[in-house]
């Protein structure tokens, strides 16, 4: 079932008290009859309405569009558009109240429909020019010119580095954690799954396998390749059962336990004595990586999770995911696209008085209203943001979101 509203078509009164240029709608969520009685009494609805300015619009003033919405589904949820803005050919902004029994929430929702506006591009950024960085979504997408924006993967609080696969422009960055769901893009569409990856390092008739790259030890058995995406920081051992294997130019330089500077020209793999001793100092090795199957063509690829929809029906797979701590309610940042190819990217306010945000069950059943077919959760809490022209538009306890690692950025 899909979010279907209707606009309420009395608008003199407003015409009347604020001009007959402004284009506003007072249905507010009041019925015709209240409509009638405010009219009647103009002046009630001048403090309503700088209420919502204020609220809404601290950095700068939509074109204000209300519209009635109608109880969906069950009947537990209304929405209602509390205002709306063509951001661009092909991009439209709105931000509804959703309203249920117990709580009502401000939802911010980007539509991007690429058919209109073939110009338009989509693509993960990270906040420097390394992976250990953390800024704004709003100063991100003011570096690159983007036209709107919102927060991306999960990253590590101490670091500043992606936790999970970050492919840019065909390049990944970092590889998979627990092969959590992610979403790609590419010229003809989406896509949205869990993630796999093969990589295997050979040298003199041995093999091992790579678990991932760029990443966190997770498993005592994992073999993790850093590259020079990781710059002069040197990876990290947890005791003398790991050793690393230094690479340059195909030639294994050193197999050592004393941490190691990643080579102009090569590479680190760490990995457990067991595997290491496979191996050899001068021997040539053949290393290969790569995300199977459909991830293979998607140029730019971001994770995290879970799985909000799938295959149009509401799906949260956060305990295969292994995200074991996200389900209490909080300000939520999500990405899905409908049947036709349109793409929504969704901001959920909370930590506001009694608005707290949503739990992830509750953000994927708002996914599917927004008539998503496959949908995934990104960051939350204070990373939540989005970003239009400049401006940060979802507010979380009344202050900016905190710094990032990485954001979507739309461009035309």
């Amino acid at each position: 079932m899909i979010i279907n509203s209707i606009s309420v078509k009395n608008n003199n009164c407003l015409k009347n008290y604020y001009g007959a240029k402004n284009s506003f709608s007072p249905a507010f969520g009041i019925n015709q009859s209240d409509n009638d009685v405010f009219c009647r009494n103009a002046d009630n609805l001048k403090p309503r309405i700088h209420t919502l300015i204020s609220q809404y619009f601290n950095n700068f003033l939509y074109k204000i569009s209300e519209l009635k919405g109608k109880f969906i589904q069950d009947g537990n949820r209304e929405y209602i558009c509390r205002n709306e803005y063509q951001v661009d050919k092909g991009i439209e902004y709105k931000k509804y109240s959703c309203i249920n029994k117990s709580s009502e929430n401000n939802i911010n929702v980007i539509s991007i429909d690429r058919k209109q506006n073939p110009d338009i591009s989509i693509k993960p950024v990270i906040a420097s020019d390394y992976i250990h960085s953390r800024d704004t979504v709003q100063n991100i997408m003011m570096r690159e010119k983007g036209i709107a924006g919102i927060n991306g993967s999960f990253f590590n609080q101490k670091t500043g580095t992606p936790l999970g696969l970050l492919k840019i422009n065909n390049e990944i960055l970092t590889g998979p954690v627990y092969n959590r769901c992610a979403f790609g893009i590419n010229d003809d569409g989406y896509l949205i799954d869990r993630t796999d990856f093969i990589g295997k390092l050979k040298s003199a008739g041995e093999e091992i396998e790579i678990t991932t790259v760029n990443q966190p030890r997770i498993s005592d058995s994992d073999v993790i390749l850093y590259d020079s995406n990781w710059k002069n920081t040197k990876p990290k051992l947890k005791g003398d059962k790991f050793k690393y294997i230094v690479i340059e130019n195909n030639i294994i330089k050193n197999i050592t336990n004393d941490e190691s500077i990643i080579p102009d020209n090569g590479y680190v793999i760490t990995a457990p004595v067991s595997y290491t001793d496979k191996f050899s100092i001068g021997d040539r090795v053949d290393l290969s990586y790569s995300l199977p199957g459909k991830w293979e063509n998607m140029e730019n690829i971001i994770s995290a999770g879970p799985h909000l929809v799938k295959n149009g029906e509401v799906y949260n797979d956060a305990k295969e995911e292994k995200l074991y701590s996200l389900s209490a309610k909080n300000p939520r940042t999500a990405i899905g696209y409908t049947n036709d190819g349109v793409l929504k990217l969704v901001t959920v306010e909370g930590r506001e008085g009694k608005n707290l945000g949503v739990s992830l069950d509750e953000l994927a059943q708002i996914m599917r209203d927004l008539e998503c077919i496959e949908a995934i959760n990104l960051d939350g809490g204070s990373s939540s943001s989005m970003c239009i022209k400049n401006h940060e538009i979802n507010y979380n306890d009344n202050v900016k979101s905190d710094d990032v690692n990485n954001a979507l950025i739309i461009k035309v």
